[in-house]
């Protein structure tokens, strides 16, 4: 019965294992084809503005660059896998912690690159980048404000936010991990929360982003965070 039971967790594992890899490489596929077909056009995008004085906010270096955040959710990545190696003894639990976490940053990368081609929200500062075309006549009597991007895509990139959304999947999937290892590890869940908390709250500071892309971000990132835990068991 042992050797059987044996049997059969080794094929379990190896089929999560064979799972995870496969979602992690659609999901990377479909976020870089998404980024590239909608973010590396050169022809400028049109956009109708409904609201003329709320996108001319100055903007500021970058609290948290992209270099940081990356850097700092590989590490975060890498740190819990290696306490769940520890505490468990077992390789199998420390890569499946490790590919839950990735799994966490590519679902949650995914979410963000398709919402922010589809939405096409401007960004604070975006009358400072883009050009503005005010009272563009619509053919019934009326006018509206269109806002004209060449070659600054970003500058539409506003919801919802990526770094927010990153950085809450990474610490939720690892509060989640560290949760069901062992209960003695809550304080790093302090450090997690406020580590994601600061993200998102610097995006604002740094007129990079409205509150309401921070705080949707945020919970699309928890929610990629524990659906990743719940694909990867550890």
């Amino acid at each position: 019965m042992d050797v059987c039971r044996t049997g059969r967790e080794q094929i379990r594992k190896r089929q999560m294992l064979w799972v995870s890899l496969a979602l992690i490489f659609s999901m990377g596929g479909l976020a870089l084809g998404v980024h590239f077909h909608y973010f590396q056009k050169s022809e400028p995008v049109e956009l109708l503005v409904r609201n003329s004085t709320v996108y001319d906010r100055p903007f500021y270096d970058e609290t948290v660059p992209n270099w940081l955040l990356y850097t700092s959710v590989v590490s975060i990545t890498i740190l819990i896998s290696a306490i769940i190696g520890v505490c468990s003894r077992s390789c199998w639990k420390c890569l499946f912690a490790f590919l839950t976490l990735v799994l966490a940053i590519v679902s949650s990368q995914t979410a963000t690159t398709i919402v922010k081609s589809m939405a096409l929200s401007p960004r604070p500062y975006a009358d400072r980048v883009c050009s503005r075309i005010y009272n563009v006549y619509n053919g019934s009597g009326g006018s509206y404000d269109m806002m004209v991007c060449d070659k600054n895509r970003d500058a539409l990139c506003s919801f919802f936010s990526g770094h927010a959304s990153i950085s809450a999947a990474v610490a939720v999937a690892a509060v989640i991990i560290l949760y069901r290892e062992d209960r003695k590890l809550s304080l790093l869940h302090f450090f997690l929360a406020l580590f994601a908390a600061y993200v998102g709250l610097s995006r604002i500071a740094d007129n990079k982003h409205f509150g309401i892309d921070v705080a949707v971000g945020l919970g699309v990132g928890a929610a990629c965070g524990a659906w990743s835990a719940d694909v990867v068991a550890v």
